[in-house]
């Protein structure tokens, strides 16, 4: 679902006064909260899915992407807790919270894999036609690639850039399949906050630019693995990619860690007070407030936040 030009125009418009300030006439916004839940097990039962809609109401979250686990059938791909999603989606919508499927895998827009890729896909739009068939959709679809887990990505040099292109071509597919629907759903990525280096300059479909600007332009969103402690450093790890998001009439999500972490345990809230966390939202809101590129701010994930927030000392979040 692509953002037409009468929006994009009033993007660039909003963005360029939004250095000084509102100006007359312009309403601020409290950025939304989005959240990533990963665990089946965190809405394959009715006392499950209370609870997570429920600490989504306590504390203004108003998306969550839901990991969607996909099982092969004698007809193709079917997710493997379907009747439970659907159940969520429906819960979640009467409280006015979105939710999307969720998929990703380090090699699954690699073209040994793309076949697979796009067959689940299809499953995917055929679970949101039968939920709206009888009640509200899925939002849309996202997917969480990290390519550079994968020893090609490892190896630098050809074998990365082979990488990087054959995820191009993945995404590009996936989008022209959903415009071929003429689905509602939109189309995001997970992205790390360094695919906008001038390392990662490269070519496709006749541009040369960085990695992420190729993949806002194939997605109606991103979200940002801007995993620090600070606003600032947030800002910093988005800045090039919120510029992108207003030229590109796209949108932007900046986003925190809560988790225990084996390493890098510097850029996640967790052993620091809750008030850490909740500083660092409001000062993201206070300064993104009038920027229509910016989305939504993503905490990942329910297990680790859950358990952080309601340790209330920062000790919990290794959920």
């Amino acid at each position: 679902m692509r953002l037409p030009i009468t929006l994009l125009l009033v993007g660039i418009a909003v963005a360029a006064m939004a250095a000084t300030g509102c100006e007359q006439g312009q309403t601020p916004r409290a950025i939304p909260l989005g959240m990533w839940v990963w665990r089946d097990t965190d809405f394959s039962t009715v006392t499950a899915r209370r609870d997570l809609v429920a600490f989504c109401r306590a504390h203004g979250i108003v998306h969550l992407d839901v990991h969607t686990r996909l099982v092969e059938t004698g007809a193709g791909f079917a997710p493997r807790e379907g009747e439970a999603l659907g159940q969520l989606v429906e819960e979640a919508a009467r409280r006015g919270i979105t939710v999307s499927s969720l998929r990703g895998a380090p090699r699954m827009f690699m073209a040994e894999t793309r076949d697979q890729t796009l067959r689940e896909l299809h499953a995917l739009v055929s679970l949101d036609d039968s939920l709206r068939a009888v009640g509200p959709g899925l939002l849309g679809v996202k997917y969480d690639v990290e390519p550079y887990a994968t020893p090609e990505w490892r190896g630098g040099g050809e074998a990365r850039l082979q990488v990087i292109d054959e995820y191009l071509v993945t995404m590009k597919q996936i989008r022209q399949v959903l415009d071929a629907r003429e689905s509602d759903l939109t189309l995001a990525a997970d992205v790390p906050f360094w695919w906008d280096k001038d390392e990662y300059v490269v070519p496709f479909g006749g541009q040369r630019q960085t990695f992420v600007s190729h993949v806002q332009g194939l997605t109606d969103y991103i979200a940002v693995m801007s995993y620090r402690r600070s606003a600032a450093k947030v800002l910093w790890c988005v800045e090039k990619e919120m510029a992108s998001a207003v030229s590109l009439g796209r949108q932007v999500c900046p986003s925190l860690e809560t988790g225990q972490l084996s390493k890098d345990q510097h850029i996640s809230f967790f052993g620091t007070p809750t008030e850490a966390m909740w500083t660092c939202v409001d000062s993201l809101r206070a300064q993104l407030e009038t920027n229509p590129a910016v989305r939504l701010i993503m905490l990942h994930h329910y297990g680790s936040v859950r358990d952080y927030l309601e340790s209330g000392d920062g000790s919990g979040g290794d959920g």
